[in-house]
């Protein structure tokens, strides 16, 4: 959304909502999302055979981008997942400037070997 040159930007504060069915959202507060940001996860390791994409909620991860304008690594708390199981909800601390925030979260499939990520 483009905002006009005096346009205010709208109060995006309130519950993360779920974009598409099949999407379960289960942390949709921001506010606790800002506060599992605080918790660190260093400590864990993830383990494929036992971690589900729902066992991973609530977890705080950084996660590598291997191309484009954005390459590097991105932080981001683990607030959902697919209703098929394939991938999780990634809610990450940068935000899109002219996105609400309650609809900036990215669908992630975790457990493919091609993403790299750790817990943070």
């Amino acid at each position: 959304m483009r905002l006009a040159k005096d346009q205010k930007k709208p109060d995006w504060t309130g519950k993360i909502i779920p974009e598409k069915l099949n999407e379960i959202v289960v942390i949709n507060s921001i506010e606790e999302i800002e506060k599992i940001k605080k918790q660190s996860f260093k400590n864990q390791k993830f383990n494929a055979e036992v971690d589900t994409p729902q066992s991973l909620v609530g977890r705080r991860i950084k996660i590598f981008w291997s191309s484009g304008k954005y390459r590097g690594w991105h932080k981001a708390t683990i607030i959902g997942y697919t209703s098929n199981l394939n991938q999780n909800l990634l809610y990450y601390d940068v935000r899109n400037d002219d996105v609400d925030p309650r609809l900036d979260y990215y669908a992630q499939n975790l457990f493919s070997e091609k993403n790299k990520w750790k817990f943070i």
